[in-house]
């Protein structure tokens, strides 16, 4: 068992989007659950809608309606009548149903991930932006499980399908960030930082593929809609970047849905990174403002250090790391920041005692086991160059 309990970096500023949607989705499950799970459903529901529930439900589960009547809480009937169902499919049940769980297990394990995941989106976004990305995302997924579930009446419920598609956009975006997991295999119980995109491969391929393609449909879990929201936020995180919609990102300088002459550099240089065009990327990052620089998520500034690392451009990549290291002290990255630097000097510049300096730098900061592992083996082959000729 693999469940993520946090990740790094986050980014600066208050996911008010976010929190919102924990709160509205915690809000609506206490209201209605703890208001109508211990009651039984001919106490609270309308004769009428009663009887339909039964012989819909009965229908749809091959039991005896007289059975069912017996065990069906208000609950179930909150559920049944908010939830989507394929077979009566409606606008307002396409919406709610995205703010609905069936138990606190569901509730709780929706929330630990938006709460892990969603911050670095938003901030990538803008709040209002995300907003309607989430939700468009969680109707999405809700289509996409439809589709393999015509005239069922069995109602979907819960936020996962959008937080699906927010973890697609996570997958594509933060390609730098590390996932921190809490890992339970019978006697071997650790914490570890793994990739993002191997906890969030994972997630998609061992959790929801494999038992969407052979596992059945049953088992209570809706793997279509978490595959559909996936698949939703991939294709809207490269329709955004294609569409260059990060120009309605709040900014001081323009209204939210104007791209202002501020911001024009900030989105020339997150369209090449994204393209990986390494000429356009250093024109850009050449006319970048202070207060446009400061805008620059941190992974960000890493993935442009590699890219330009991988294509050739040491002293590109060096310049835009040490502005890094010496602006964002305080980052969670400061350490991978100083590592990356270690190594341009070392292997790709061949300046020894600047590495060196570099790779000391990522020890004290008391960086992760790999990090560290990685900055002392670039050491060792600093101190051999040192012991093999002489330098000051």
């Amino acid at each position: 068992m693999i469940i993520p309990i946090g990740d790094e970096p986050n980014p600066e500023g208050r996911p008010v989007v976010t929190w919102a949607l924990l709160g509205l989705n915690a809000l609506v499950f206490l209201l209605s659950y703890l208001q109508l799970s211990k009651v039984a459903a001919h106490q609270v529901a309308d004769p009428a809608a009663f009887a339909h529930y039964l012989e819909t439900m009965a229908r749809e589960l091959q039991i005896n309606p007289r059975a069912l009547a017996l065990t069906t809480t208000g609950y179930d009937l909150f559920i049944f009548e908010w939830g989507f169902r394929p077979g009566e499919p409606s606008m307002a049940t396409l919406l709610s149903s995205m703010f609905i769980h069936a138990d606190w297990k569901h509730l709780l394990g929706n929330l630990l991930i938006l709460f892990i995941f969603g911050d670095n989106v938003e901030h990538r976004l803008g709040p209002r932006i995300y907003l309607l990305a989430y939700l468009g995302m969680g109707v999405c997924a809700t289509l996409f499980f439809s589709a393999f579930s015509m005239g069922s009446n069995i109602p979907l419920v819960g936020a996962s399908g959008a937080i699906s598609g927010v973890l697609g956009m996570y997958f594509l975006w933060f390609p730098l960030n590390r996932v921190k997991v809490f890992i339970w295999f019978f006697w071997f119980i650790q914490v570890h930082y793994l990739p993002a995109r191997i906890v969030l491969g994972i997630y998609l391929f061992i959790d929801n593929v494999l038992p969407f393609l052979f596992g059945g449909r049953g088992g209570g879990v809706a793997h279509g809609a978490h595959i559909g929201g996936f698949v939703a936020g991939l294709l809207a995180a490269q329709a955004i970047h294609k569409l260059n919609l990060f120009r309605f990102r709040e900014s001081g300088a323009a209204s939210v849905w104007g791209r202002s002459a501020d911001a024009v550099h900030l989105d020339d240089f997150r369209s090449a990174l994204h393209e990986k065009n390494w000429d356009d990327l250093v024109s850009a990052w050449g006319k970048l403002s202070s207060q446009e620089m400061a805008s620059i998520d941190d992974w960000e500034w890493l993935e442009a250090a590699d890219g330009l690392t991988e294509d050739g451009r040491f002293e590109t990549a060096l310049g835009i790391l040490q502005r890094f290291i010496a602006t964002r002290y305080h980052s969670s990255l400061l350490a991978l920041a100083h590592l990356r630097a270690g190594l341009i000097q070392l292997r790709g510049l061949h300046r020894y005692p600047a590495a060196y300096q570099h790779l000391l730098a990522v020890l004290d900061l008391e960086p992760p086991v790999d990090v560290a592992q990685t900055a002392r083996t670039a050491l060792e082959e600093v101190e051999k160059h040192r012991r093999e000729t002489t330098w000051s």
